[in-house]
């Protein structure tokens, strides 16, 4: 095949959000684990690359046009292969055959009991983002400092879409309570979502979760909403359990918020 036979094939390639290896990601910015994102992608709260994630350079990129970019000038691209695993000094995916590349919070915007807050961030899935038979991904989380999560939001293959969970009296383990989707697969790839969280949290039954997509009520929990002593937000692709044959993952985040 000649050059001038090549030429079109490499722009497509150059424009494609979900190649990962090519020149068009060579040049953007790495994100090293604890450094944080600069105000064009996160505003309200300090967000930065959790130690816990792996350390592979291709698992967190400043994005820029023509990759997707919600507002402002960058946008954040996650990529996770298959043993993309990592550990911390309480835990380890790599023992539990999970993988990640997140977000996290420091402790300053951490979540006290009996607050009121809005959390927000915009998705952006390829239009061939298709984990195949993985049960599911855990795309978003509002973990607690002493204990399980408190609510995450996940893919659920074979058709559920992006669903939200409460894990509030569950365990480690458990499978969780309160599912319900809020974005629709059909609706899912190939554009922006934007979503925003609104709670109150709560150890009693008082409390609320609510979600919104695209401004639109998706998800409205009533009741106890925490049960550890703090909660924080983290953000990004977490892969539990995957099978051997699991593919290539790339997702962009952008306009991360906290009011």
């Amino acid at each position: 095949m000649s050059l001038r036979t090549l030429l079109p094939v490499m722009a497509v390639l150059a424009l494609s959000p979900t190649t990962g290896h090519g020149q068009e990601i060579d040049s953007l910015t790495k994100v090293a684990a604890g450094q944080p994102l600069g105000k064009d992608i996160a505003t309200g709260l300090t967000v930065y690359r959790d130690p816990l994630s792996n350390v592979k350079e291709y698992g967190m990129l400043l994005a820029v046009p023509p990759l997707p970019v919600r507002d402002g000038k960058q946008s954040l691209r996650i990529e996770l292969h298959k043993g993309d695993c990592g550990k911390s000094p309480d835990w380890d995916d790599c023992q539990h055959s999970n993988e990640r590349v997140e977000l996290t919070t420091p402790e300053k915007n951490w979540i006290k009991p009996n607050s009121r807050t809005q959390f927000g961030w915009s998705l952006y899935l390829p239009d061939d983002w298709n984990p195949k038979d993985l049960s599911q991904i855990v795309m978003g989380q509002f973990h607690q400092s002493d204990s399980h999560p408190a609510f995450q939001f996940f893919y659920q293959s074979q058709g559920g879409g992006l669903q939200v969970k409460r894990r509030v009296d569950e365990t480690r383990n458990s499978v969780g309570t309160d599912v319900r989707t809020v974005i629709d697969e059909k609706q899912l790839r190939g554009r922006w979502h934007d979503i925003r969280v609104e709670a109150y949290w709560r150890k009693s039954k008082d409390g609320y979760f609510r979600v919104f997509v695209d401004d639109a009520l998706a998800y409205d929990f009533k009741g106890k909403t925490m049960s550890g002593k703090r909660a924080y937000f983290k953000l990004g692709v977490y892969r539990i359990g995957p099978p051997m044959d699991a593919p290539d993952l790339i997702v962009f985040y952008d306009k991360i918020w906290r009011k």
